[in-house]
């Protein structure tokens, strides 16, 4: 069972906008001891493989991690921080958003996160693209055969955009 103030949370991160929620997070972050800051970094570079360069006193950077990671993937911190991580930071951040009007809309909120969008279907070309560059030579996708030996003869050969060179002996130089 989650807390009021993981509730409150989890409602900030599904409906605020991500510079509200960065600023948010790094002034939380400032707040809170040195240990649960570092505890927060840690689960950052292990979860999201983020921030490997990032010291504890880079508010700014590990809050932008954070709410990005959290928008693109609804969950991945909150579920891997530690309880009492989580519970620190919540109760920060919503302790600093409450003089905000970042949580107006919270008590009509029935708790459900919504259904992830759809993914977009591919154009129709999408793996097709190199091949058309290929065979046509007018193609956006530029690809130049040198030719020789291990060109094959269908694929080469200025009707399909390449500059084939006969192949010329090499002068023997003396010995």
């Amino acid at each position: 069972m989650e807390s009021e103030a993981v509730r409150r949370y989890r409602f900030l991160l599904l409906t605020g906008e991500s510079s509200s929620l960065i600023a948010l997070h790094a002034a939380a972050l400032r707040a809170l001891p040195r240990t649960t800051s570092a505890e927060i970094l840690r689960t950052l570079r292990v979860r999201l493989v983020a921030g490997q360069r990032l010291s504890v006193n880079d508010g700014g950077a590990i809050a932008r991690i954070a709410v990005l990671g959290e928008k693109r993937q609804p969950g991945a911190l909150r579920h891997s921080l530690a309880q009492a991580t989580l519970e620190q930071l919540a109760r920060s951040v919503v302790t600093i958003a409450s003089s905000t009007s970042l949580l107006a809309g919270y008590s009509r909120w029935d708790g459900a996160e919504p259904a992830p969008p759809p993914e977009p279907e591919p154009a129709k070309d999408h793996h097709s693209r190199w091949h058309d560059a290929r065979i046509n030579p007018g193609a956006t996708w530029g690809i130049a055969y040198v030719g020789g030996l291990s060109t094959p003869p269908a694929t080469a050969g200025p009707q399909r955009g390449c500059a084939l060179q006969p192949l010329r002996p090499r002068p023997r130089r003396p010995i």
